[in-house]
């Protein structure tokens, strides 16, 4: 890989460069894994992607197809689901002359409807966009092996590397891989995906590699009667 095969900023249009690869987490039966960044090379832009590998062809590999598939503009995503579920939802539409206002409403309804579920139940790939960090969401795993790559899903929660420990929702006193801050004396969280456990004290650090999640539905309720 070189930096001639990886495309422009998608958000200034800079140059992409590889900046750095290091060893990343060592992973019981399977070795050392290395940590490939690629980022914009435009001062003042602090646009980067980073992907692991257990070699270091394939975490600069896996992060360049992660960085030339970054969105760009002129993609649907889902904020212009956003938008046209708030354009719908103005009702402007003027029946035709078979049709009555309660008509257009209940095409609207529905619409809005059919949109909100599909945003609610999407997978989003990371390369797009991650979730906001330490919410619990449904995510897809890949296991790479040497001849066969499995996919799975579980509940997971993301760590974006800016939360401290006395900020975060969980109790990370047994966890070893956190940096000091010597500003607020105290360690920030690594970023990272970490499994969710629900009846269990403890999460897991997930060490395959995750490449989509989707919101987490809401509990089943009963229908309230009329």
């Amino acid at each position: 890989m070189n930096n001639n095969s990886l495309k422009p900023c998608p958000f200034c249009g800079g140059n992409g460069v590889r900046k750095l690869i290091k060893p990343y987490r060592k992973i019981k039966g399977r070795g050392q894994s290395y940590l490939a960044i690629i980022g914009c090379e435009t001062i003042g832009c602090t646009v980067e992607v980073s992907q692991a590998g257990f070699t270091r062809e394939d975490a600069w590999n896996y992060a360049e197809s992660r960085w030339n598939n970054r969105a760009t503009k002129g993609t649907v995503r889902g904020n212009d689901i956003e938008k046209a579920i708030e354009i719908l939802k103005r009702k402007t539409t003027i029946p035709n002359k078979d049709e009555s206002w309660t008509d257009i409403d209940k095409a609207y309804d529905a619409a809005i409807s059919a949109l909100e579920a599909q945003q609610t139940n999407s997978w989003v790939p990371v390369t797009e966009r991650l979730p906001e960090a330490e919410k619990e969401v449904e995510v897809t795993i890949e296991r790479r092996m040497e001849n066969k790559t499995y996919r799975f899903t579980c509940r997971a929660f993301y760590e974006d590397g800016t939360i401290r420990n006395d900020d975060s929702g969980f109790n990370w006193n047994d966890y070893d891989d956190m940096e000091y801050d010597e500003e607020h004396d105290d360690y920030r969280v690594s970023e990272g995906w970490f499994e969710a456990v629900t009846y269990a004290e403890e999460f897991a650090v997930i060490g395959d590699f995750v490449v989509a999640w989707r919101p987490i539905s809401e509990p089943w309720k009963e229908e309230k009667s009329c």
